[in-house]
Order: structure tokens, then C-alpha cells, then sequence
């Protein structure tokens, strides 16, 4: 009996233990989740999780806003800007615990100047995101693998018709070069054959006078 009451004893501490740690556990979950910032402790009540209070609401907005602040981490993003805002949001999730805290005729004021502030982070975050989609380079859609294939054969084509146009320039140099050769060569051997043709040519005609007066003076 006494072995029997030890183990019942034993099993309901166990029990509540377990109990205690579930609750401990859902107790941090629900206190990191009311975090503005995952790694920065804060002060604003767990019912600001869900209460419709103007504090509560101002408390989630700036939860969203820093999520969507973390969010921007691409290259195109100015981190140091984005991580001041980040720390503006901490600072004005304290302030509104300050003003939940205030005397109720204080309160208005003071939270309408938080919410002021709420308001211009809200725009400033707005700004940023733009800015930063803006950056991004624009995608460019995949081709078809037959335009693709086509493009390359068009290229290939036009290379291939350079170097022919360039071949044909350069045998049309040569061919010219050549021409050019062959003329002076045969204008060379002309004037060279010519020369010895004149003298006979002149002797000959040198000798028709002297031929004439020896036959004068044969017929005297």
C-alpha cells in the first residue's frame, strides 16, 4: 500500500512537472511572438497579442512593420537605413508601453503622438521597399530553345560570311598584284627589243642618199 501511494505521488509530480514546462514553454513562445524584434526583449503586455485597445493595435502594426522590414535583405536593399528603422520601431513599441501606463487624460495626446510617429515609419518603410524593388534588375523572359537555336545559326552565318568576304578581298588583292607584275614585265622586254630594231633602220636610211649619187655618177 505505502509502494502503491509512493507511485501515485511520483507520477502526479512528474505530471505537474510536465504540466509546468508545457505552460513555461507556451509562456516564452507567446512572449517572443509579442516581441517587436525577435532578439529584443520587450515590456508590452501579452494581451496586446489580441486586445482591440488603441496600444495593442499600435503594437501589432509594428510588429508587421519590422517583419517586413527583416524581410528586405536582398542586395538591392540599403541595409544600414533599413536597420534604423528597425531600432525606430523598438523605440516607439517602448514608448507605447509608456503611455498605456499614463494617467487616462494624458494618454490621448501622448498616443497620438506616437501614432504620428507610427504613421511616418509606416511611409518611410513604404518608401524603401519601393526603392528597393525599383533596383532589381527586371527579369528577362526564357526563350524557346528553337529561337535560341536559330539566333546561333543566324550568327554562325554571318561569321562565316566575313571570313568569305574577307577571303575573296584578299584574293582580289593578290590577283591584282599579280596583274600589276605582268605588265611591268612585258613593258619592260618591249622597250629593251626596240632599240636594236632603230639602228639597222637608221643605217638604212642613212645609205639611200650615198646609193643615189653613186648612181649619178655612173650614168655621167
Amino acid at each position: 500500500m505505502t509502494e502503491l501511494l509512493v507511485t501515485l505521488l511520483w507520477m502526479l509530480i512528474i505530471s505537474l512537472v510536465m504540466v509546468g514546462v508545457a505552460i513555461g514553454a507556451a509562456w516564452w513562445a507567446m512572449a517572443r511572438r509579442n516581441r517587436v524584434h525577435p532578439k529584443v526583449p520587450t515590456t508590452a503586455p501579452l494581451s496586446w497579442l489580441w486586445s482591440p485597445s488603441r496600444p495593442a493595435i499600435a503594437h501589432r502594426r509594428l510588429r508587421s512593420l519590422v517583419t517586413w522590414l527583416r524581410s528586405l535583405d536582398d542586395p538591392t536593399t540599403d541595409l544600414a537605413v533599413r536597420d534604423r528603422l528597425v531600432d525606430q520601431a523598438v523605440r516607439l513599441d517602448r514608448e507605447l508601453v509608456v503611455v498605456a501606463r499614463m494617467p487616462k487624460r494624458h494618454r490621448p495626446a501622448a498616443l497620438a503622438t506616437v501614432t504620428t510617429q507610427i504613421d511616418r515609419l509606416d511611409h518611410l518603410t513604404v518608401r524603401l521597399r519601393m526603392l528597393a524593388h525599383e533596383a532589381r534588375p527586371t527579369p528577362v523572359a526564357a526563350e524557346p530553345a528553337g529561337v535560341q537555336i536559330a539566333r546561333e545559326l543566324e550568327q554562325i552565318d554571318q561569321s562565316i560570311g566575313a571570313f568569305e568576304e574577307a577571303h575573296r578581298a584578299l584574293a582580289s588583292v593578290e590577283a591584282d598584284a599579280t596583274l600589276d607584275e605582268v605588265r611591268r614585265a612585258t613593258s619592260g622586254s618591249g622597250h629593251g627589243s626596240s632599240s636594236p630594231a632603230s639602228a639597222p633602220a637608221a643605217v638604212h636610211r642613212g645609205s639611200q642618199p650615198e646609193r643615189e649619187q653613186g648612181d649619178g655618177r655612173a650614168t655621167a
